[in-house]
């Protein structure tokens, strides 16, 4: 496949695939990176997090954008 392919690719929502309403995620590294997409996608499914990273500044940030556009309630652990 193409990179021009590839970069006109969309996700489809994960909540179209699948629900973690009541569920919760711990998703380790979630301060950058792959952590933080699957951070993003599991609350867009409706999980509640526990995120952990050894950055705790970065993981703050990534929580106060989680709960600002209210896609679940995530705590530090």
């Amino acid at each position: 496949m193409s990179r021009e392919k590839v970069s006109k690719a969309k996700l489809v929502p994960l909540s179209e695939l699948v629900s973690l309403k009541g569920k919760r995620a711990l998703v380790t590294g979630s301060g950058a990176g792959i952590g933080k997409a699957i951070a993003y996608r599991f609350a867009e499914a409706g999980a509640d997090l526990e995120l952990v990273d050894i950055d705790v500044g970065s993981l703050d940030v990534v929580r106060q954008e989680l709960e600002r556009f209210a896609l679940a309630r995530a705590t530090i652990a």
